[in-house]
């Protein structure tokens, strides 16, 4: 059995941490592509109740419903996703600075200046907008992806 370095087990802490909106995220994600790909067939019964002189209020409603839990939906998981990714941005910076200052003078001056900096600026973010992110789109992408394949075999 392999064992885990200290980042992947702070990354899987942090995960651990932080699910609630994570999940709360994703939710939101599956909602957004769900209604998102349910829209254009809706708008299509409302185009062929137009042409058949049917009446449209109840698919009108629909399609400006689906389109307003659309944009309520993705903007929501967007203000979510983005305090996680600011925190996460933070949490990150806090450990790296407590890190830091916890290392003997020698170590530190071992290095340069422009590394621990480069470590400070750089790392945090990416770290942040791959928990914030880049999970939650995988996922979504991937449920779009098995949707797509769905809808192309039917």
């Amino acid at each position: 059995m392999q064992r885990k370095r200290p980042s992947e087990i702070r990354l899987s802490h942090h995960l651990r941490t932080h699910y609630k909106p994570l999940l709360l995220g994703l939710a939101l994600a599956v909602v957004t592509t769900v209604c998102s790909i349910v829209q254009p067939f809706w708008a299509g019964e409302l185009i062929a109740r137009v042409q058949d002189s049917r009446p449209v209020i109840k698919s009108l409603a629909f399609v400006i419903g689906l389109s307003l839990l659309v944009a309520f939906s993705s903007g929501l998981q967007q203000f979510i996703l983005g305090s996680l990714t600011e925190d996460s941005t933070a949490n990150w910076r806090y450990r790296f600075l407590r890190s830091f200052f916890a290392l003997p003078l020698l170590s530190r001056q071992s290095r340069g200046g422009g590394w621990f900096s480069s470590r400070l600026v750089t790392d945090p973010p990416m770290v942040g907008r791959f928990i914030g992110g880049s999970v939650v789109q995988f996922v979504q992408n991937s449920i779009l992806l098995l949707i797509a394949i769905t809808v192309m075999f039917t």
